[in-house]
């Protein structure tokens, strides 16, 4: 209970200290566009103007002003409106009757009819009443007032220059979000925006600290500088004394964790390779201990192998084949006649009876012998000294007595023990078959 209350309490601090963190201010609108101008959609406007003096001349002027889409983004909103006004000055779109004409050829959806139900609500057809209907679009996408205030807060205090950004390309994003602010519903007609010294103030500040550090004891100081004077001199810092994050950046990070994973894996394979070794081992403990793991031993026979076949126990491939040659000899003597062991039915199985006949060979497959599946041989033929094979044979009988394999052919229990015509058919079951895989 004591512990329960205790992880309790913990719980109820570690909130309380989260919530304790001071937290920025709130991003309105980020630094970086969010959307591709080459992307975006854009309407071509033309006039002919006069070329003065010069009579008959004419002079072209085109401007491209961006579609507002029904899925454009709040700084896709600000950058419509800003081209539109830009385009209104260059075009020389002065009463407000030309610009409700014009800006209903670039918006697109519910923008389009919000500015269709203005007009049909306001007669007005003034500059001001214009002003009016953007302002009501925009209001689609930000909160009057409100965030004016926050985007400036965070225009103010929030800005740092990314490391891998030079300071002309900031210096460029922040004159932009400075024209963007100004045009948020509820921004101050006459004062909108950073002042000139507050510009300078920012962008210092938005530096790596060495280099303001640097800034001022080279003597200057924003209220003498200007924004481009102060572009100037950081772009040569940042070529002099290039700025080095102090934490690494996020695609080194990746790659460190890319590492760490694949060192995981690693170990995880090759715990899996040993555990299954291990569980091999355990498995394959009826043929010894002289048996390795499979990536060492896998289509490797060895003489002092353990005798694959089935029910051979005890004793080792050579001596499983030496006993093999003393049978085989054994049974030419015994015949006196060797086409009954040329044919392969010399072959021997030690097995237990379990109270059961042995089973000999068919001999329609006398010129066929069986071969073992897959064209692997379980026999290994290796040169012995004949002078041990009934050495080797007595030691082996004398290891594995309970099996006491007994040795038949078709000719000589026809030739020796004629008892076996007496018997019915049904019980003269073929005595023994001698197979190897």
């Amino acid at each position: 209970m004591f512990r329960q209350n205790r992880q309790f309490n913990n719980r109820q601090s570690n909130q309380r200290r989260k919530s304790a963190v001071p937290q920025g201010p709130r991003v309105v609108i980020h630094l970086k566009p969010d959307f591709s101008l080459s992307e975006s959609r854009t309407v071509k406007f033309s006039i002919s103007l006069p070329v003065a003096g010069q009579e008959g001349a004419y002079e072209k002027t085109v401007v491209e002003v961006p579609k507002l889409t029904d899925d454009a983004t709040a700084m896709q909103a600000l950058h419509f409106t800003r081209e539109f006004f830009s385009a209104c000055e260059t075009m020389s779109w002065t009463t407000g009757a030309k610009r409700f004409e014009k800006v209903k050829q670039v918006l697109e959806g519910k923008h389009k009819d919000v500015l269709l139900t203005y007009m049909n609500a306001e007669a007005s057809r003034s500059v001001d009443s214009f002003q009016d209907a953007m302002d009501t679009i925009l209001a689609e996408f930000f909160e009057e007032t409100v965030d004016y205030e926050d985007q400036m807060l965070y225009l103010r205090t929030g800005l740092k220059k990314p490391s891998t950004m030079s300071p002309k390309e900031f210096a460029t994003l922040l004159e932009m979000a400075d024209e963007y602010v100004k045009l948020i519903p509820g921004a101050p007609d006459d004062s909108a925006g950073l002042t000139p010294n507050e510009m300078c103030q920012v962008y210092l500040h938005a530096m790596p600290k060495h280099w303001q550090t640097n800034f001022t004891n080279a003597g200057k100081n924003v209220i003498s500088e200007t924004i481009q004077s102060m572009r100037v001199y950081f772009e040569a810092q940042s070529v002099q004394d290039p700025f080095t994050p102090r934490n690494p950046s996020s695609d080194s990070h990746a790659e460190d964790r890319s590492h760490r994973n694949n060192g995981r894996n690693r170990n995880f394979n090759r715990g899996n390779r040993n555990q299954g070794n291990r569980n091999q081992g355990r498995n394959n403990n009826y043929r010894g201990n002289n048996v390795n793991n499979n990536s060492h031993n896998h289509g490797r026979v060895h003489a002092n192998s353990p005798c694959p076949l089935p029910n051979h126990r005890g004793h080792t491939i050579s001596q499983c084949r030496t006993l093999g040659h003393a049978v085989g000899n054994s049974r030419n003597n015994n015949n006196n006649n060797g086409s009954s062991n040329s044919n392969g039915n010399n072959r021997y199985n030690y097995r237990p009876r379990n109270h059961e006949s042995n089973v000999v060979e068919n001999q329609g497959n006398q010129g066929n012998p069986q071969q073992p599946p897959n064209g692997e041989s379980h026999l290994v033929e290796f040169q012995e000294d004949p002078q041990d094979n009934f050495a080797i044979l007595e030691t082996y009988e004398a290891e594995i007595e309970e099996l006491k394999p007994e040795y038949y052919d078709n000719e000589t229990v026809k030739s020796t023990d004629t008892s076996f015509k007496q018997v019915t058919q049904e019980e003269s079951l073929p005595l023994l078959l001698v197979v190897t895989k």
